[in-house]
């Protein structure tokens, strides 16, 4: 059970949760927050996530852009303990996550975006605390996003792929499944201030093997319908609200975050 809580942590990172999809100009740069709620039921138990969500994003480069955050993060879990549900909950700091993008191909009306992800275990490990609000393990990612734009939409669709780095626990060598990312929508501006977008996010996972070993139940795919809402308030402000709902059994129920950011 514990093995397979950390695969899907890893899996579920919120890479599903739109990041701009314009880079910024050279030399320029952008730090926020979002504040984010996780929440999910599986027919007993609940689990809840609530986490303040700090970022920064600078373009060193033309075409070339950094992005970083960490979470500072509340989680609570319910367990049967004893044919008894005993509610548990900590507090700290999240896995840390940096992405580095680069404009590839571009035209008139079209762009290629190529983005290397890394996420690294900072926060608890579900291998040494009951409740835990990280991963375990190193991982990394690829990815390329395609737009198109039919105005006044413009259409994308994400293809990618995540590597989970095996480690030695208590429970012996865990090799997380790797999984296959997936992502395609549409985003619309309603004037030149607010967009609004829609998008299905996926991950297939494959199985988690300990000591070589498959572990039942640890493989499958991930399924969320997002919607999301920005509004540049000022010249350098923006406001943006998400929300990703799970279409699968094994997704969690429902993501919402909404932050501001501000350009330097």
């Amino acid at each position: 059970m514990i093995v397979c809580l950390a695969a899907s942590r890893v899996a579920g990172q919120e890479w599903y949760i739109p990041k701009r999809q314009t880079l910024l100009t050279r030399g320029s740069g952008e730090i926020g927050t979002r504040l984010q709620l996780s929440a999910n039921n599986d027919g007993l138990l609940d689990t809840l996530r609530l986490e303040a969500v700090p970022h920064l994003r600078f373009a060193p480069l033309r075409r070339l852009e950094v992005y970083t955050e960490l979470p500072f993060s509340y989680a609570e879990r319910e367990d049967v303990v004893n044919f008894n549900l005993v509610k548990n909950d900590t507090t700290g700091i999240g896995d840390a996550f940096a992405q580095l993008s680069l404009e590839g191909f571009s035209g008139e009306d079209w762009k290629v975006l190529y983005n290397l992800d890394g996420s690294f275990p900072t926060g608890k490990s579900p291998y040494r605390h009951r409740v835990s609000l990280g991963s375990g393990h190193f991982a990394a990612a690829l990815g390329q996003t395609a737009m198109k734009v039919i105005d006044p939409l413009v259409l994308f669709m994400h293809l990618g792929y995540q590597h989970v780095f095996p480690r030695r626990t208590i429970v012996g060598r865990v090799s997380p499944g790797r999984s296959i990312r997936f992502r395609f929508g549409t985003a619309l501006a309603l004037n030149p201030r607010v967009q609004t977008t829609l998008h299905v996010t996926g991950d297939a996972i494959n199985t988690t093997r300990i000591n070589g070993s498959p572990t039942p139940g640890s493989s499958g795919t991930l399924l969320r319908f997002g919607w999301g809402l920005d509004w540049t308030m000022l010249s350098r402000l923006r406001w943006s609200f998400d929300a990703a709902f799970g279409m699968t059994k094994n997704t969690p129920d429902a993501t919402l975050s909404t932050g501001w950011s501000i350009r330097f």
